[in-house]
């Protein structure tokens, strides 16, 4: 984390960083009041996603090359099953028709519930709780 002073054109700036242990920022958790995880972040590069039933899906990390990220997911994702579970959400989209009988696309989030099975295998579960963001 920084400012890359020197990628702006014509400044003389030099680039300012700081120690990577200061871009961690720390909240008591009764203060967060959802997570959201964005439409992409189960993918199948980084998880195997099976679905149990029109509500449910396991997501498994996968620890390979490819998910460079492995412990870091693994850490967040035990910290909402055992700190946030209550207020886990997932973005989503869905198309709407309006008055002219044209379709459009809305930005969504749906409360989910999780379940853990081991420290990398979780159960999703769709509450049809939908939220439209305008």
């Amino acid at each position: 984390m920084g400012v890359p002073y020197s990628k702006t054109g014509l400044s003389g700036r030099e680039d300012h960083f700081i120690k990577k242990e200061n871009r961690f920022a720390y909240y008591e958790k009764k203060l967060v009041e959802e997570i959201t995880l964005g439409i992409n972040f189960f993918n199948t590069k980084e998880y195997e996603i099976v679905k149990i039933s029109e509500k449910d899906i396991l997501i498994k990390l996968k620890n390979n090359k490819e998910n460079w990220n492995f412990e870091n997911q693994k850490k967040l994702l035990n910290y909402v099953f055992e700190n946030l579970k209550d207020k886990l959400y997932y973005s989503g989209v869905k198309y709407e028709v309006n008055e002219n009988n044209d379709y459009y696309l809305i930005r969504t989030k749906e409360k989910m519930e999780i379940e853990r099975k081991d420290e990398t295998t979780f159960i999703l579960t769709r509450t049809n709780i939908l939220i439209k963001l305008m």
